[in-house]
């Protein structure tokens, strides 16, 4: 199965699998040009993306949030990521 991979479920809708979401999230992440997200830990489940680890930003913490949003297939992000205040 490769990423861009979907099952029909209804017109108009489709459900892409976790191993294929968090392939495409970890893709997103090293795409950024962020290196520090390369770091992080990533987990996925029903479509909910878990990512972990420590930034030396609270506004790249922003910035990983919004990686991982735009990401297809990605219903919620639990950002667990710790980060100083700016």
């Amino acid at each position: 199965m490769n990423d861009a991979q979907m099952f029909d479920v209804a017109p108009n809708e489709a459900v892409v699998n976790d191993d294929a979401i968090l392939r495409l999230v970890q893709r997103a992440l090293s795409d950024s040009h962020y290196e520090q997200f390369r770091n992080l830990q990533v987990y996925c489940e029903d479509g909910r993306v878990t990512v972990q680890g420590r930034l030396p930003t609270s506004f790249l913490k922003q910035v990983v949030q919004s990686v991982i949003q735009s990401v297809a297939g990605v219903r919620e992000v639990d950002n667990d990521v710790t980060a100083p205040p700016d």
